[in-house]
């Protein structure tokens, strides 16, 4: 009897990790053809993906490189 109790706790558990994983996956693949499309579609205008995710990198990195130190002027 534990035997078969120990089977049907790891089957349920086995199929909450397989949808769960399913879940995932679907979202991901589902994410990944919206952003082609959108990219497709911009480089009908014109732009091409270089231009999106660099503009997407500033956005996240903040603009880019600090800019370069001033040298300090000896005061008078």
């Amino acid at each position: 009897m534990q035997t078969v109790i120990l089977v049907a706790g790891a089957v349920v558990i086995a199929w909450l990790i397989f949808t769960f994983l399913f879940k995932i996956i679907k979202t991901t693949v589902k994410t990944a053809l919206l952003v082609a499309a959108i990219v497709l579609l911009l480089m009908f205008f014109g732009i091409g993906p270089g231009e999106v995710f660099g503009l997407i990198g500033d956005w996240i990195g903040g603009g880019g490189a600090p800019p370069p130190a001033q040298p300090i002027a000896p005061g008078n």
